[in-house]
């Protein structure tokens, strides 16, 4: 009776950790399908986290690590860096662009390390285009620069495979201020027929509330102000190697003594919420928006706009639809051609995002290029046109997961 007994507890004992393996299983295979739109809180993201514990996946090099490798072979290796005014002793620039003719090295959420070569003034394109024409400026964050994918595989790859010409003036971690700061002072390097402005909804207004308290809001309260970067392009470079090679030297004496980096974990936008975005940033990113279409015409170009939502609960919806709400308001009332990618579509494809980080992966890459490039070849290349009268709710027009205004 009792061998009975202890059988029949080991075969429910057996069950119970089999059921709990395929319930695990399940979890694993419905995050990594809806990663996007999970929130942190999630049942399905509590067991990522336990599973997490239990297999920790294999360690990549770090970027330090990455770097020194890279350098023993290749001597001008660069990390991507985004200009913090703290970290300089007397900065005679607010930097915008990268080291120029290096090597930079960007992110790893695709699996390896990302890098690529920039051109004379320190952005993601090939040398040799300063002068002369190009079909489209694209201007925005990391994802407009391409983050953590190989050329080939992001926005400004895919154009130029499709015979487009195309001056990436994305940089990851910019915001609408230092946007409009890029597209001024590199913008009349060529000739562009249009300027295609990625927004970013999940955190250009965060960015924004950072960026006017720099330098940068210079450029929005003169309209002639610049800091000559592109004609002093050597000096610049010259003395952004400086430092990134002191600060490289910096981190790994930190690194020998166990130290964090002090900047590793740098927050930005802390205190914006939905009644500060509504009430404060987002009549100042119309301002923003205003200017930077003024820049655009003054270089003979027409502006476009792409508005790029999140499905991640970790960009807030209600700020995202803030900053959703501001731009259209704008392109609206000045006639901008706007084509708005929200998180609904966005989340209805999951397999859009990279395994572990918030940006596209190549094949998101890829199917938001293709949407973009058939909506910028629709419009044609004129001048902006009044927009569509706004549809309905629900009735917007529906472009393979897009919504044109």
């Amino acid at each position: 009776m009792r061998d009975t007994v202890r059988a029949g507890i080991s075969v429910l004992l057996a069950s119970a950790v089999l059921l709990v393996v395929l319930e695990m299983v399940s979890a694993l295979a419905f995050y990594h399908k809806n990663r996007g739109a999970l929130p942190p809180s999630s049942t399905v993201a509590a067991l990522m986290k336990l599973t997490g514990v239990l297999a920790p996946p294999p360690e990549r090099p770090s970027k330090l690590q990455t770097l020194v490798e890279m350098r023993s072979r290749e001597p001008r290796v660069y990390p991507h860096y985004l200009f913090n005014p703290q970290l300089h002793e007397r900065p005679a620039f607010y930097h915008l662009g990268n080291v120029a003719r290096s090597r930079i090295l960007f992110c790893d959420e695709a699996g390896y390390w990302a890098s690529w070569i920039s051109d004379e003034i320190g952005f993601r394109n090939p040398a040799g285009q300063l002068g002369g024409a190009v079909d489209y400026i694209l201007l925005g964050d990391s994802f407009t620069e391409g983050a953590c994918e190989a050329e080939a595989d992001t926005f400004a790859g895919q154009f130029r495979a499709a015979g487009q010409r195309v001056m990436n003036l994305g940089r990851g971690g910019s915001g609408p201020l230092f946007q409009l700061a890029t597209l001024r002072e590199f913008g009349p390097l060529v000739r562009a027929r249009q300027v295609v402005w990625f927004v970013f909804a999940g955190n250009d207004m965060a960015n924004l509330r950072e960026e006017k308290t720099t330098p940068l809001i210079r450029y929005l309260e003169d309209p002639a102000y610049s800091q000559d970067l592109a004609g002093r392009r050597d000096e610049v470079s010259a003395r952004l190697e400086h430092f990134l090679d002191r600060q490289v030297a910096l981190d790994l004496e930190r690194r020998e003594q166990g130290r964090e980096l002090p900047y590793a974990a740098q927050g930005y936008g802390e205190t914006l919420d939905i009644i500060e975005a509504r009430e404060k940033e987002a009549g100042l990113f119309g301002q923003v928006a205003a200017a930077i279409l003024r820049q655009t015409r003054a270089q003979g170009a027409a502006l476009r706009i792409v508005l790029l939502e999140h499905p991640s609960e970790g960009y807030p919806h209600d700020i995202q639809d803030s900053t959703a709400g501001a731009v259209r308001g704008f392109a609206e009332k000045a006639g901008v051609p706007l084509l708005h990618v929200d998180r609904a579509a966005l989340a209805a494809e999951p397999d859009l995002y990279t395994p572990v980080g918030s940006h596209f992966g190549a094949e998101g890459y890829r199917r938001i290029a293709g949407r973009v490039q058939a909506w910028l070849t629709g419009l044609g290349a004129g001048p902006e046109k009044a927009p569509e009268k706004a549809p309905e709710k629900g009735q917007e027009k529906d472009r393979g997961g897009v919504r044109a205004r």
